[in-house]
């Protein structure tokens, strides 16, 4: 039997699966990111596939396939995590480090969102169309699929995060909307504990605090603008939502959809926001995207 080891790097922790070449589920786990060196964060990586292995009960030289997502940027032709901001590898050769732990497989590595939205794509059933899949979570970021393939650009296509939305024209996108700057906000305007803040802000959001519903308002406005320039941009058949602030409050896609439609001045583009979907994967939705990309090897 093919198996495949798929990891779902971050640098809070690192997901794993163990699964068959039809996409079955053998074992999961999930350690947390050990980002001391780049040594201890490759040893913690190598701890958790051999947690699911030793649960499934197969060795390592069974393993034909191993698909990894890690943000930042990543060169899949030389098999090498060149920038992680929350990683510690530094042009690290990570196709080749488990090559010799694993000798038999093959191995493919890519951007966390790159393998999540292939995970989308399959799970959302799309065959011809034009997805983009925006991640919201500790950052913000995009990738767009044609026909089931990657729209890379030079390299670094989809860092939506980077583009301005503010008054204050050096005002990203990433800075005004994402789960980091949730937090922030949630710190120095409501008093919270940084830990679990952006849970509370929702729930405050729910109760109808106003000062919550006036954070999170703003963020859904800001959340639509960057959306309405990639409709702008690239016309889409479909905007796939996702990460933790999506994937655990998907009541947001009813209230950025209402942002978004606010932001239709051409009759061109009326019904846009009918476009918008959530994850259908959530957390799994790097993990599977990994096993397509492993799968796509043989």
């Amino acid at each position: 039997m093919n198996y495949m080891l798929t990891a779902d790097v971050g640098g809070t922790k690192i997901a794993t699966a163990l699964l068959n070449e039809a996409g079955v589920i053998y074992a999961q786990k999930t350690l947390p990111s050990r980002t001391e060196s780049a040594e201890t964060m490759y040893e913690q990586l190598l701890l958790a596939f051999q947690y699911v292995l030793n649960e499934a009960g197969v060795r390592e030289k069974e393993v034909q396939f191993i698909g990894v997502g890690l943000p930042g940027k990543v060169d899949i032709m030389k098999g090498m995590a060149i920038y992680q901001n929350n990683l510690p590898w530094r042009d690290f050769p990570l196709v080749s480090r488990l090559q010799n732990n694993f000798p038999t497989a093959e191995i493919m590595i890519d951007n966390d969102v790159y393998m999540a939205a292939k995970g989308e794509w399959l799970a959302h059933q799309l065959q011809n169309e034009l997805m983009a899949f925006v991640t919201i979570s500790t950052g913000i970021s995009a990738c767009f699929i044609q026909k089931g393939e990657v729209i890379r650009g030079a390299g670094m296509a989809g860092e939506i995060g980077l583009t301005y939305v503010g008054r204050d024209e050096k005002e990203t996108l990433e800075e005004k909307a994402s789960g980091t700057s949730l937090t922030k906000k949630c710190v120095n305007r409501l008093n919270l504990q940084s830990k679990d803040a952006v849970i509370q802000l929702m729930d405050r959001f729910v109760q109808g605090d106003p000062l919550a519903q006036e954070i999170v308002t703003q963020m859904t406005q800001d959340i639509a603008k960057g959306l309405h320039q990639i409709f702008c941009v690239l016309d889409p058949d479909i905007i796939v939502l996702g990460g933790g602030v999506v994937n655990h409050q998907p009541w947001l896609l009813d209230l950025i959809k209402k942002e978004l439609k606010k932001l239709v001045v051409n009759p061109v583009q009326s019904g846009i926001e009918k476009r918008l979907r959530v994850s259908k994967l959530k957390a799994e939705a790097g993990l599977f995207g990994a096993a397509i990309a492993a799968n796509a090897m043989k």
